[in-house]
C-alpha cells in the first residue's frame, strides 16, 4: 500500500496532533507502517520524529506482546 495513506499513518497523524500518543500505541502504529514497506526515514519525516526515535521504537515492537501490554496500562 505504498504511495496510499493506511489507515494507520491515517490515525497516527491524527493523533500526533492532537496530543502525544501513548509510546505503545506510537511502537504499534510505526510498527505498522513499517509493516507496509514505509522506511524509518519516511515514518520519521511525516511525523516529525528524528529517525533515531522512529528507529528506537521499531526495535521496542519486538518485545513480546504481554510486555507491550502491560507497558500499555501505565501512564
Amino acid at each position: 500500500m505504498l504511495g496510499a495513506e493506511s489507515d494507520a499513518e491515517i490515525s497516527l497523524a491524527e493523533n500526533t496532533q492532537r496530543e502525544a500518543m501513548h509510546i505503545v500505541d506510537e511502537i504499534l502504529a510505526y510498527r505498522e507502517l513499517a509493516e507496509t514497506g514505509m522506511a524509518p526515514e519516511n515514518i520519521a519525516a511525516r511525523f516529525g520524529q528524528s529517525v533515531i526515535t522512529v528507529r528506537q521504537r521499531l526495535n521496542l515492537a519486538g518485545l513480546s506482546p504481554k510486555v507491550l501490554d502491560v507497558s500499555a496500562r501505565m501512564p
